[in-house]
């Protein structure tokens, strides 16, 4: 993919990135930083802070033993089940320590899924030796570790790792967007971040780009592509499956003529299949990234499949 074209790109709007260890630093510290909170909703935690009469000045304690042996012992309403039934509850809209650590560990969840069925990796043998495979445009090939790669017939690229990868992110962001603005905003970008953390770090280790502004070129050409697959497989979901197609077949396959149709109209029904499914998904599993990817894309060929033969008879 990587070549010595030096043209710049047509917007410099990209969202705002740390480097890698930056970002490890700054989960570890949340991580960290949440188990304080933690310790808040307990209920015996809040009640040992409430005062006692050991707390009190001496005379009240004075008079407060009195009035106890004089009345017996004291009764009281609070109860600790009581107490923890009227303490807040965790909320997972990002705001507070444990609900941030709480959507960073889940986008993290959720991306490594998206990610996880079109990995790929180039040996660093290969690049020292000069060997590594390249398409007829330049880009680099690497050695398939996912499904889709032969499902698909697409090559074990990193244009083919961001756009399927995408092409996943989208279908939970479209259902993410049933969320209250503040969960949803925060939700979003954390998983948006991990996205492009890995971009980096992919364009790093398998494509050997060590130049950080190299790289950050490529990144904000990159984030111009996140933004156009938005809008194009928002129309499609609007419109119909046809302009669905129409946009998985130029994201996916770059516009080639030569492309088995049948494969397009898998990912169709797959998006379309889990999209369904996730309008059954609670919001808390989707912000813990639980439950989201329930269809396989080896069962969609089946249901496209079943549609050409009864089109046919």
């Amino acid at each position: 993919m990587w070549t010595n074209d030096t043209s710049q790109p047509t917007s410099t709007t990209t969202p705002t990135m740390a480097c890698s260890r930056c970002s490890a630093q700054a989960g570890t510290l949340l991580q960290r930083a949440s188990q304080q909170p933690v310790r808040i909703f307990s209920a015996n935690a809040r009640l040992a802070r409430l005062p006692t009469v050991a707390s009190a000045p001496r005379t009240i304690r004075t008079q407060a033993r009195k009035e106890s042996t004089q009345a017996g012992p004291a009764k009281t309403d609070i109860s600790a089940s009581k107490l923890a039934g009227a303490l807040p509850t965790r909320k997972l809209d990002g705001t507070g320590l444990v609900g941030s650590y709480a959507i960073y560990g889940g986008t993290h969840q959720i991306y490594k899924k998206c990610s996880q069925p079109v990995t790929y990796s180039i040996s660093e043998v290969d690049r020292h030796n000069g060997t590594v495979e390249t398409l007829e445009d330049g880009e680099e090939v690497g050695k398939s570790e996912g499904t889709w790669h032969s499902l698909l017939g697409l090559p074990p690229t990193f244009s083919t790792w961001s756009q399927v990868t995408m092409l996943r992110m989208y279908v939970l962001v479209a259902r993410a967007r049933c969320l209250e603005a503040e969960a949803y905003n925060n939700w979003y970008h954390q998983l948006l971040n991990h996205f492009f953390f890995d971009c980096e770090r992919m364009m790093d280790i398998n494509h050997g780009l060590t130049a950080k502004s190299q790289r950050q070129r490529f990144l904000k050409d990159l984030f111009l592509q996140w933004r156009g697959l938005l809008a194009s497989y928002d129309e499609g979901i609007a419109k119909g499956d046809a302009v669905l197609a129409s946009a998985v077949w130029r994201n996916l396959y770059k516009g080639k003529e030569d492309v088995d149709f049948r494969t397009v109209a898998a990912v169709v029904s797959w998006m379309r299949a889990t999209l369904w499914d996730l309008e059954r998904v609670k919001d808390e599993d989707l912000v813990l990234g639980e439950n989201l990817f329930r269809k396989s894309l080896e069962s969609q060929f089946h249901v496209v499949d079943t549609q050409i033969n009864a089109t046919k008879d």
